[in-house]
Formats: structure tokens, sequence, C-alpha cells
């Protein structure tokens, strides 16, 4: 009788862990599931690639030297790209004769050309915020002014090359024949050569 009551306890007992442990695990995998949501959701499913670099060279190509000039550090006797028209007057005086303003479609700019044939210059003009600034200059005999590195009307091709030097566009003077060409036609100094001497010189951009 007693081996009977021991058994029908040890079966009890038995059976009572079962529930327990049964009751337990699902408690801990209800549990587990939301706190594995929160650790996780942020982590991306695939690792983001690290942003690519382009190697760069040692060596940092040089721009030619003509590259580097620029028109508006350039003058023509007291004139220079920029300048505006009523300081032109003041050294100039009037111009002889001044064209009426004109849109000019190339470039989306109103135009006037100032003409001093008694200086040997002809100035055209662009308006800028409702004033009149200088676009190119033109100078002919007999026009006495230097540039800003002493080249005026009758300097050699050989003073020209002694002081701009690395400043000529060589390349670009292939295509335009008697033309010493300081900067580029986009925006510098051209020299018009007449049996080895500067006939006429131009400031500004030749072309666009």
């Amino acid at each position: 009788m007693m081996i009977k009551e021991n058994d029908f306890m040890l079966k009890k007992i038995f059976t009572g862990f079962l529930l327990t442990a049964a009751l337990s695990i699902f408690l801990l995998s209800a549990c587990a599931a939301p706190v594995i949501d929160v650790v996780f959701k942020d982590i991306p499913k695939e690792t983001p690639k690290p942003e690519e670099t382009v190697a760069l060279d040692d060596e940092t190509e040089t721009a030619p030297e003509f590259e580097k000039f620029s028109m508006y550090d350039e003058t023509i006797g007291q004139l220079m790209v920029a300048l505006d028209e009523a300081t032109v007057i003041q050294v100039y005086g009037d111009a002889d004769q001044t064209s009426e303003p004109k849109l000019v479609a190339s470039d989306g700019l109103v135009h006037k050309t100032s003409t001093y044939g008694r200086l040997g210059l002809e100035l055209d003009y662009v308006e800028i915020n409702d004033v009149y600034v200088i676009n190119t200059v033109v100078a002919k005999a007999p026009f006495d002014g230097k540039t800003s590195r002493g080249i005026g009307i009758g300097s050699s091709e050989a003073e020209i090359n002694a002081v701009y030097g690395d400043d000529i566009n060589a390349e670009e003077m292939q295509s335009f024949e008697g033309k010493i060409i300081v900067g580029t036609i986009y925006g510098g100094l051209i020299f018009t050569m007449d049996s080895g001497a500067v006939s006429a010189m131009f400031l500004g951009a030749g072309a666009e």
C-alpha cells in the first residue's frame, strides 16, 4: 500500500514539474520575441558598402602659363577691361563718335562703340547695371600708350617675347597669321604685326 502511494506521489510531482517547465518555456519565448525585435530591428540586412574613392595621381598636371593670364590685369595706356565710361572720359575726353546702343544676341548685352580717331582708339562698351564699361580696346597709330609691360605701337616681336614670354599662346597663333596672342582669343591681349612691328593692339575677348 505504501509503495502505491509513493508511486502516485512521484507521478504527481513529476507531472507538476513538466507543467511548470512547459509554462516557463512558453513565457520565456513570448518575452524574448519582442526583445529580439528591439535589438535587431535597426540592424540592416546587408552591410553597407564603403564609399568608393578615386585614387589621385601624385603628380598634378600644371596648366600652361598663358591660361593663367588675365585680361583684367592688363592695360593699354590707362584703359582696361571693365573700366567705366565716365572714367575714360575724364582721362581721354569725349569720343569723336559714339554709336547708338544696340542689343547683341551673342551675349545678350547692350553694346555701343566709341571712336577716338585723333588718338587711334576704338572702345566697345557694354551696359552692366545701368553703367557702360569697357568690353574691348583697339589701339592703333597714333596712339602712344603702352601695355602694362611696356609694349606699344612699333614694338618688335623680340620685345614682346622678352616681356610676355610664357603667356604667349603659340597654339592659337597657328590659326591667326600675323598675330601674337597673349593669353587666349577668349580673353587676352592680341598684337597685330606688320613688317615685324606692332601695328595694332587688342585687349578683351576676341571670340566667345
